[in-house]
């Protein structure tokens, strides 16, 4: 049964003519989208041109606008019992010329993130997407059925049913959602397995979580990063992160999730970030003074020796400090060692 259920799965999917794994399939079927046009009691598309062209959402076929119904979803037309509008199918056919508000944004050349990045798929999936994302950029534990209210507008509503004598407590909306005030007022349906054994239940209409709720995505992860092309986690324990964009260069020192210490390992990672931004730094301001200096027209010629010669004088002299600083200890070691 296993076997002719992932031979099912793995037929092609409307006009793709490869055959997809079943897993990958499973994990992207969100995508698959598409918009069929319904034959009302069999009645010609040249009768219903006012409700194709109408802005009011009752007028409207399509999961776009009544998502909310659940039973849009679900067409009974002549020839089968149920036609499903999320899956491909070849009974009855596409519509042939639907209008533009009527249209479901489907991603027809696959640039768009899936709903949750499998585990077995590497980065090799996420080197080609613009912007360049890896795994850690998707959130593994992303429960679609499960509901998390510990937003600003939450609290809000939470904290402002009180007496008409007492004032109201206003959070406002720009907030971070990880504060002082709102780890403690924060309310969560039923978890995994790990904290009660229940997950929280699917929906008992057997709607899909991305098509008939709204699906705002990984919260904060790619708007965070929007100027930047890469975050990159300079140590194992993810204390210090430095994130080089266009135009800013960031060091996150010691996440505020995590305790406000820094260990020996943390400090030498800092310090290589710092000392690699510097260089950066250092080696345009060396090219923008050329550039500046008016000694040649040519690009190339203008360099400032004079700064350029000052740079290498103090890197000299910061590694002749360091090794005064690390002899000692190095010297220590070794007679240690010999006695």
């Amino acid at each position: 049964f296993c076997t002719l259920l992932m031979m099912r799965r793995s037929r092609p999917v409307g006009p793709l003519l490869v055959a997809v794994p079943a897993a990958q399939e499973q994990a992207r079927g969100i995508k698959t989208m598409s918009v069929r046009d319904r034959d009302v009691l069999g009645m010609p598309k040249y009768h219903r041109e006012y409700q194709r062209m109408s802005t009011n959402p009752l007028k409207l076929h399509g999961p776009q606008f009544n998502t909310h119904i659940a039973s849009q979803h679900r067409i009974r037309c002549r020839g089968e019992a149920v036609v499903d509008w999320l899956n491909w199918g070849k009974e009855t056919g596409l519509a042939y010329a639907p209008h533009r508000n009527q249209r479901v944004a489907f991603d027809h050349h696959d640039s768009m993130h899936p709903t949750s990045l499998p585990r077995y798929a590497g980065d090799g999936w996420s080197e080609g997407q613009d912007p360049s994302s890896g795994l850690k950029d998707v959130q593994q534990g992303f429960r679609p059925t499960g509901y998390e209210f510990c937003q600003p507008q939450h609290m809000n509503t939470f904290l402002t049913n009180g007496w008409p004598s007492q004032a109201d407590i206003r959070i406002p909306d720009g907030w971070a959602a990880d504060n002082g005030v709102q780890r403690f007022l924060g309310t969560t349906t039923t978890g995994g397995e790990e904290e009660f054994g229940v997950d929280s239940p699917e929906d008992a209409q057997g709607a899909r979580p991305g098509v008939h709720r709204p699906f705002k995505g990984e919260q904060d992860r790619k708007m965070m990063l929007a100027m930047a092309d890469r975050a990159t986690e300079t140590s194992e324990s993810n204390a210090v992160v430095g994130s080089a964009g266009r135009f800013t260069r960031h060091v996150y020192l010691n996440r505020p999730t995590r305790d406000n210490t820094v260990d020996e390992q943390t400090a030498t990672d800092l310090a290589f970030t710092l000392q690699r931004a510097a260089a950066g730094l250092r080696t345009k301001m060396v090219v923008f003074t050329g550039a500046q200096s008016g000694l040649t027209d040519a690009f190339c010629g203008g360099l400032d020796f004079e700064q350029l010669a000052f740079y290498r004088r103090q890197e000299e002299m910061l590694r002749a400090a360091a090794a005064q600083l690390v002899a000692p200890a190095a010297s220590t070691t070794t007679g240690g060692k010999k006695g």
